[in-house]
């Protein structure tokens, strides 16, 4: 009983310390510098580092779950998750540009170019009458002058015949068929466009956020891709993916400086499997056929990052889809390298 009523004194006594120190603070007007810190300037507690690293990849996937699910708890709005900053996804896609444009190959594509937005136009030096085309519901064309850029305005998916027949020598098709509503019009439109021996850069999402530009409708498998450029007259050229590592990135909204030594794990050591099975893009450069030929007729890039071939895509299975003809697809044949 003593020591109870002892601690009870003692504790009695830290309360009324505290309660004058408190009382003296307000009466000199002391408590303004509590109220007046700012909160951004508190060292916050930090998550210890570990200087062990994990053994496992169980032990390191434990570690990712951990983590992923205290973000989920602390972050109720889901701000973390949205993407700021240079993604993994658009990082590859620009790399994958600036190795086509800066070839031998590239310098030469032209003369007569299209852009969807004029984005990447300007790396082609062969590129000397340019095209802009606009989505819209009504039809438009203007004629390219080496002065002067043309304009192709309408729906790819829909009838193009205000636009002449083999208008073009080189096509920059960047991240547009997931927002095309009729893709199976489209791809024929495309075809009748291009030159014979004419050249389309084609880029398009596998995995990637919802994003109405204006519409967003479809994503597309690599085999799909290649497909559809085989049976619209077409052989395929070269192929390569942004891979499962840059999809991981980017469904956890981490961008480039959030990863050290990213060049090594997005460009150089992702396996075949890793680069075929999930991806955020797919890339390919493509030839529409010249007559009589079944072959890419390009001079071969040297350095595609990531780059797969057709055996790739087809996997151990074996299987592919039947040759169709007709109005809406030609014959074709991949020249993607076995």
């Amino acid at each position: 009983m003593g020591l109870q009523t002892s601690e009870y004194r003692r504790q009695y006594v830290k309360f009324l310390f505290t309660l004058t120190a408190f009382a003296f603070g307000v009466y000199f007007g002391h408590t303004i510098i509590v109220s007046s810190v700012d909160p951004n300037s508190l060292e916050l507690p930090r998550c210890p580092k570990t200087n062990t690293p994990p053994k496992t990849v169980y032990e390191a996937r434990q570690n990712l779950a951990q983590s992923l699910m205290q973000v989920w708890e602390l972050d109720k709005d889901e701000e973390a998750f949205k993407q700021g900053g240079k993604s993994a996804p658009r990082s590859m896609l620009d790399l994958f540009i600036s190795e086509v444009a800066n070839s031998e190959v590239g310098r030469s594509l032209g003369p007569r170019c299209i852009d969807w937005s004029a984005s990447y136009i300007s790396r082609f030096p062969g590129c000397e009458k340019n095209y802009n085309y606009e989505y819209s519901m009504t039809p438009k064309f203007r004629e390219a002058t080496n002065d002067t850029i043309g304009l192709v305005e309408g729906d790819l998916g829909e009838s193009m015949v205000h636009v002449p027949t083999e208008l073009l020598d080189f096509a920059i098709v960047t991240q547009v068929f997931e927002h095309i509503p009729y893709f199976w019009k489209a791809m024929p439109n495309l075809a009748r466009l291009v030159s014979p021996g004419g050249v389309v850069l084609f880029t398009v999402p596998f995995s990637y956020q919802y994003h109405l530009v204006p519409g967003d409708f479809y994503r597309y498998s690599p085999m799909a891709i290649i497909h559809m450029f085989e049976s619209n007259g077409f052989a395929v050229c070269h192929f390569a993916s942004d891979g499962l590592r840059a999809l991981q990135m980017q469904a956890l909204a981490l961008n480039l400086e959030d990863i050290e030594n990213q060049n090594e794990y997005l460009s150089e050591t992702q396996s075949k499997w890793s680069l075929t099975v999930g991806a955020s893009n797919y890339y390919m450069v493509a030839q529409k056929l010249l007559p009589g030929s079944d072959v890419c007729t390009l001079g071969h890039i040297d350095k595609i990052t990531n780059e797969l071939t057709k055996k790739d895509v087809i996997g151990k299975g074996g299987f592919w889809p039947l040759k169709v003809s007709g109005q809406e697809a030609f014959s074709g044949s991949s020249t993607v390298k076995g």
